[in-house]
């Protein structure tokens, strides 16, 4: 059966995991309603969302799952439509896992084209005393920028700051063709997440390492604080920096600023593009400003409306590329 558009965002939405309650149900509550089978249409979506191939390995978050169905199942009782035997059979198994202990993990599914990019990451926000073990807005916001400008990381050397649970390198290698990716964390827990999240969507590890596509990947261990001490002896020497929701913290400012110094300065046209979350207008202010006192010149790009990933926008992100003053 061929999916409609309304079906295809909604399965969209559910795999990567997106708030419920922004969730429009109308073009899907009016196909479902104007089917002259509606209890098929909704098994169509059930084996497009909470059915999906892609959760049998990969599970998402339980209550996430439960959640999408009980909304689900309200919005069609509350237009009158009769409820699928299996939609409320699936529901109701399910309900019989709430007093399950939660699991420290689960997983996220990101559909971008025809592939999907599988993401694993903590249940909560904070986790082995690092928030670096989720997938933050930043970094959904910096791969649909990178995937919307393909021209200017198709055939780079990138290095990523902070990389996280790794979102937005998988997803660019997976559709921008870089010469080569490398992976940078310190926290030794994100750093194995990130790892297996690599493994997940490489395939598996060939000789040589790991290669997303025909891309050769490198995850690395890497102290800002003593950039220029400890491992900057890479496989590729980087052209293009990225980070993403890493202006947060005021005393990481010197730190992260000197490390793109020593970056930027190995070479010649080498940027870095950087993608914050505004929770505080200052913070972002006094990054700026010390980037203005330590060389460094910068652009801001526009955040459009999202085309690939679907994200909240609610709260403002802004996009800088950062170069060397000449």
């Amino acid at each position: 059966m061929t999916s409609s558009l309304p079906f295809q965002l909604i399965r969209k939405q559910f795999l990567s995991t997106s708030d419920i309650k922004t969730i429009d149900w109308t073009d899907v509550l009016n196909q479902v309603e104007n089917n002259h089978d509606p209890c098929k249409e909704q098994d169509h979506l059930l084996k497009l969302t909470v059915l999906h191939s892609a959760l049998q390995k990969y599970p998402i978050k339980l209550s996430y799952v439960q959640f999408f169905l009980k909304s689900l199942i309200q919005q069609l009782e509350d237009r009158g439509v009769e409820v699928s035997a299996k939609v409320y059979t699936t529901y109701c198994g399910l309900l019989e896992y709430s007093n399950k202990e939660v699991e420290e993990f689960h997983y996220r599914h990101f559909m971008i084209d025809e592939y999907i990019v599988t993401i694993k990451e903590s249940s909560k926000i904070i986790s082995h005393g690092t928030t670096g073990l989720c997938c933050w807005q930043g970094a959904i916001a910096l791969a649909e920028w990178c995937l919307l400008n393909k021209d200017l990381v198709k055939g780079k050397h990138i290095l990523e700051l902070g990389a996280g649970v790794g979102l937005t390198g998988i997803a660019v290698t997976k559709s921008c063709i870089p010469a080569s990716y490398t992976f940078s964390d310190y926290h030794t827990a994100v750093l194995q997440v990130l790892e297996e999240n690599v493994e997940i969507n490489s395939g598996s590890k060939k000789e040589g390492g790991y290669f997303i596509g025909n891309t050769p990947i490198e995850v690395i261990k890497l102290n800002w604080e003593e950039i220029g001490e400890t491992y900057t002896n890479f496989l590729h020497q980087p052209n293009l920096i990225l980070a993403a929701d890493v202006i947060y913290d005021d005393t990481l400012f010197l730190p992260l600023i000197l490390t793109l110094k020593y970056f930027l300065l190995s070479a010649c046209e080498v940027q870095a593009v950087i993608a914050c979350t505004v929770r505080d207008p200052n913070t972002i202010q006094r990054f700026i400003n010390q980037l203005d006192e330590n060389g460094f010149s910068f652009s801001e790009f526009p955040v459009l409306k999202p085309k690939v990933f679907v994200y909240s926008t609610n709260t403002p992100i802004k996009i800088f590329i950062i170069k060397q003053k000449k």
